[in-house]
């Protein structure tokens, strides 16, 4: 790490190696596309602020705040651009009508652009720490580290995007077939 934070670019090279995979599995877990942009960008922010990180600290949780608050502004920008399209178009946002699938591989990728659908209009903040406690299976605890927020915090988020997600998979009559877990207990 002594190497990465003195500017070897072998170093961070190796560095985005090793962690590349998670960063881009927690991306995945958030956005539904641009996931390759928003890796880059990440790791080009957390090579701007190397002089930050405290190499006391594991980097894993440290580039997946990065991580997060990289998709955070890209959600929010294209909510913007949504919102733009919207207001000249008049079309109507819906989640699409799924179809029985022919094969379980098709219907599970079709379960999940339904929950991202169901997803996309989530606030940034309600959407990152559902993916993140409800997809990735971290801890109130954790995401709330990751997002900055107390832990209550977090639940009530948690909480109020989980519902939110499940009125539109009902709407769509498929909320049984996601097998979202449970609310969220005290501890995470």
């Amino acid at each position: 790490m002594a190497r990465v934070i003195a500017g070897d670019q072998k170093a961070f090279s190796a560095l985005y190696e090793r962690h590349q995979p998670l960063v881009a599995q927690r991306l995945r877990r958030i956005l539904r596309s641009d996931v390759e942009d928003v890796l880059q960008v990440t790791f080009v922010e957390a090579y701007r602020s190397l002089r930050r990180y405290d190499p006391e600290r594991p980097f894993a949780p440290w580039i997946s705040g990065i991580a997060i608050r990289q998709a955070a502004s890209h959600l929010r920008r294209a909510r913007r651009r949504s919102w733009l399209k919207l207001s000249f178009s008049g079309d109507d946002l819906q989640i699409p009508d799924p179809r029985p699938a022919l094969d379980d591989q098709a219907n599970q990728r079709q379960l999940a652009g339904l929950l991202f659908a169901a997803m996309e209009g989530l606030p940034t903040n309600k959407r990152i720490a559902f993916s993140l406690h409800a997809l990735e299976g971290l801890s109130l605890t954790e995401v709330g580290e990751l997002m900055g927020a107390s832990p209550q915090t977090t639940r009530a988020r948690v909480m109020s995007a989980r519902e939110a997600v499940l009125k539109r998979l009902r709407k769509a009559g498929r909320s049984h077939d996601v097998g979202l877990p449970g609310p969220p207990g005290e501890n995470g």
